[in-house]
């Protein structure tokens, strides 16, 4: 028999409040130490706060914890608001996207999250209506494997919902644009971590709608620039 001496648990914030309706069985972890009580348990996370450095502790334990710096300061946050029309906010996006493509070819890579898997397809279909290439993904597309390859191996742009998302790890990503509001300010920040992580410059884009409230409550700006005061944060 081949012991175990040592047990990771990588994205250990999951098991917190912010992680746990996605991944549900981090909570089950603890049972997986009692298994091996002699076995070091090592935990990974780049986006745990102190309280959720408390739920892993009370959790499941750790020998060492590794934990990112929250701080992103490369990345320019910016909040845009939606213009009025049946094509306003798909033409602000196609102006968002020009200085990443030529000839709508992708020269960077930029990741455009949507709410919904058919607003994914609607994004796709526009973008390459105007001569875009562009990729798709979400839980019912079936070329994951395909977009994967191309996401790692060449600037691309991909048009996906929040299933693209645990694992993804591309140092180069340009930009990340919400062209809807994610559900909550930890998923939002999430997936911007998702730009910029070769520490060069990058963009995080929030498509807003003045008379919908944002993460579920009608912020005013003072309260928006304080959540996200640990960033440089424009508003168009």
């Amino acid at each position: 028999k081949v012991g175990v001496s040592t047990i990771v648990i990588d994205e250990a914030h999951c098991i917190s409040f912010w992680g746990a309706d996605f991944r549900p069985e981090y909570g089950e972890l603890g049972k997986l130490i009692d298994m091996f009580p002699k076995a070091k348990t090592i935990c990974l996370t780049a986006t745990a706060d102190k309280q959720t450095c408390k739920d892993i502790k009370t959790t499941i334990g750790y020998e060492k914890l590794f934990r990112g710096d929250l701080a992103r300061p490369e990345i320019e946050y910016a909040l845009v608001c939606k213009r009025y029309g049946a094509d306003a906010q798909i033409k602000q996006l196609l102006q968002m996207l020009k200085p990443y493509h030529k000839k709508g070819k992708p020269i960077k890579t930029v990741l455009i999250y949507c709410g919904t898997k058919d607003k994914v397809k609607a994004v796709h279909y526009i973008l390459a209506q105007n001569d875009i290439d562009s990729l798709m993904y979400h839980s019912e597309s079936k070329k994951h494997n395909e977009v994967l390859n191309e996401f790692y191996t060449k600037p691309c742009f991909i048009v996906a919902t929040n299933a693209f998302g645990m694992g993804i790890d591309k140092p180069d990503v340009r930009a990340v644009i919400h062209y809807d509001v994610p559900s909550s300010i930890e998923m939002y920040y999430q997936e911007t971590g998702r730009a910029g992580r070769d520490g060069k410059k990058a963009q995080a884009i929030l498509f807003f709608n003045k008379n919908v409230p944002i993460f579920g409550i009608f912020f005013s700006l003072n309260c928006i620039l304080l959540m996200l005061s640990l960033m440089f944060l424009s508003i168009e």
